[in-house]
């Protein structure tokens, strides 16, 4: 008898004897059909951290070697002379995202049918020629890990790789779901109340014109600020610069993409080119806009990250054209921790200089310049602010079991493992910090239903599912996190108590582990969930002399000066800096 293998969503007739899954997806919102689901030995795309972040590298490297074609393409769809540079800036958001999520895949299933070619199978796959709409390049991000899309994406993946003696069944039920409706990234202006009316229009629209672009933590005070120091800084020569993009060129094996997933690519490629890209009144129009702003040679130009955002990519292409000096800065964590290189960091790296928040090194080239941030800088000042509470603040990372960029994606046996950390972290837990946690599923899940889980075996747990989880988090006895992300940046250096616990994922940089081996001694970093439940359960009643002891707050300060630098008077830094560039 042929096995079944499913590639969507499980349905009513599933048969753990005879169906395999492809992934732990094909179970989304169906976990009542199989509730042992999560006992499925699934596959890997990638055995070790080392080999995802090895696949990234050769990802950007693929992008790197096609940019050049990329920018003939264009130039000629849009009778311009742009450089390849402005090119890869302008299209990464698209095809290295769209490269990273269809490798990711294709390995998955290559492994899969290494494992079962000798099997009988049968697979329903989705129709091929499926047009898919995607307004800008923001929408494949959306797109790859809703269920239609997904299904689509391993349907055609399969088709080419298939052993010839599986059956493959067209699916004539499949219909694809309309675009994703993709929201406007605005900047908002909510601290500046003494700001009224036409006055208030003015100055904000001054600052939307100008060389310093909404930086995350800044306020219209700071931007008026620099505004006016950026116009009035002498224009100077460029000094010589690095781009990471000829670096990784030395660094392609050209044998690591097999032949047929290239031949996907390309297919891919052209059923998911953005209407951003693809139309030439569209791109017409938002280069229109790009082009009302004014550009001068080796001004400095601070830029707000803009991989998703179709103006704000033109705006800095052009200011490059033109010969202006553009820095970007670090709005997050990943940045310079992570040894996976995301399509956001490969962009902005390349600029002419970079502003972390204190790491001052990469595997990419660029200029970094470590500085501390008005991000952390002002979450940090309304910690000494904020109303107290008892909790312990328990936040979930997002689960994304569908397709996601490398740097972003967890193994699908690591999904699983760590949703049982959860509960053997909750389980551990004595009544004292257990009754005062307060649980913070991830608000923009897509995955699997962590908060059905947790309330399983939890009920009387208290959810935190407000929008923001500022107020909480500012407030919080204890903060805990399963998983690395920009909250333990702002918590360590508002000094918040913390502890958090993950295994090997992130892949992090040699000398992220280094620091993150500070925290571990010191009992903030833990790799098991139960470890670090036990170390709770021992300081609870007295988490102020555990946290304020030299030690600790040494290991903190160390970690924070390298990841999260803080400092009151950070536009003096800033200006110091910029005065030298």
């Amino acid at each position: 008898m042929p096995k079944r293998l499913i590639l969507d969503v499980i349905a009513d007739d599933f048969n753990p004897d005879t169906d395999i899954c492809i992934g732990p997806w094909c179970f989304q919102d169906a976990e009542h059909i199989y509730p042992e689901w999560d006992r499925v030995d699934f596959l890997n795309p990638f055995s070790s951290p080392g080999d995802l972040t090895y696949a990234s590298t050769q990802a950007l490297a693929l992008y790197e070697n096609r940019v050049q074609d990329l920018a003939e393409h264009y130039n000629q769809k849009h009778a311009l002379a742009l450089s390849d540079f402005a090119w890869r800036h302008i299209l990464i958001g698209w095809y290295l995202h769209l490269i990273q999520v269809s490798y990711i895949r294709f390995e998955h299933i290559r492994l899969f049918v290494e494992k079962y070619k000798e099997d009988t199978i049968e697979v329903r796959l989705a129709p091929e020629n499926t047009d898919w709409v995607l307004p800008v390049s923001h929408s494949l991000s959306h797109l790859s890990s809703r269920r239609d899309f997904d299904y689509w994406l391993s349907s055609v993946l399969l088709r080419k790789i298939a052993p010839p003696h599986w059956t493959l069944i067209d699916d004539e039920n499949f219909k694809a779901e309309p675009p994703p409706e993709i929201e406007t990234h605005t900047v908002q202006h909510n601290d500046n109340p003494a700001l009224k009316c036409k006055i208030r229009e003015a100055v904000l629209k001054w600052i939307e014109k100008g060389r310093f672009e909404h930086i995350h933590g800044t306020c219209w005070r700071s931007q008026i600020f620099l505004n006016a120091f950026l116009s009035f800084l002498p224009a100077r020569p460029h000094k010589t610069g690095t781009e990471a993009r000829k670096v990784l060129k030395e660094q392609i094996d050209l044998s690591f993409f097999q032949e047929e997933y290239i031949e996907c690519l390309d297919f891919l490629a052209g059923k998911t080119e953005p209407e951003c890209f693809k139309s030439v009144s569209v791109f017409a129009e938002n280069l229109k806009t790009a082009q009302k702003k004014t550009y001068k040679k080796n001004k400095i130009r601070i830029a707000l990250p803009d991989v998703f955002n179709e103006v704000k990519k033109l705006e800095h292409a052009l200011a490059h054209e033109a010969g202006e000096k553009i820095i970007m800065s670090q709005h997050g964590s990943w940045y310079g921790t992570v040894s996976c290189i995301d399509f956001s960091h490969a962009t902005e790296y390349a600029q002419y200089a970079f502003f972390s928040w204190g790491w001052s090194d990469h595997s990419l080239k660029g200029r970094y310049k470590a500085l501390p941030s008005p991000m952390p800088t002002r979450f940090k000042a309304n910690r000494r602010k904020a109303a107290r509470s008892e909790d312990l603040l328990f936040v979930d990372n997002l689960v994304n079991l569908r397709s996601a960029r490398m740097a972003g994606q967890p193994m699908p046996t690591d999904t699983l493992r760590r949703r049982y950390e959860k509960k053997i972290f909750l389980e551990t837990l004595h009544d004292g910090p257990y009754k005062q946690t307060l649980y913070r599923p991830h608000i923009h899940h897509t995955g699997i239903d962590e908060r059905g889980f947790i309330k399983k075996y939890f009920n009387d747990i208290r959810i935190l599912d407000s929008n923001s989880m500022d107020e909480a988090l500012l407030g919080c006895k204890l903060y805990v996190s399963n998983h690395y992300g920009t909250t333990l940046h702002l918590a360590l250096a508002a000094n918040i108590p913390t502890i958090c616990y993950w295994t090997d994922f992130p892949p992090m940089t040699e000398k992220a582990d280094r620091i993150f081996n500070l925290l571990r001694e010191q009992n903030i970093f833990f790799n098991t969930a139960k470890e670090a439940a036990n170390h709770i359960n021992s300081v609870w009643d007295n988490l102020d002399d555990w946290w304020n002891a030299p030690k600790t707050q040494s290991a903190r300060e160390i970690w924070c000066h390298e990841n999260a630098r803080t400092n009151g008077f950070w536009i003096w830094e800033w200006m110091k800096v910029i005065s030298r560039l």
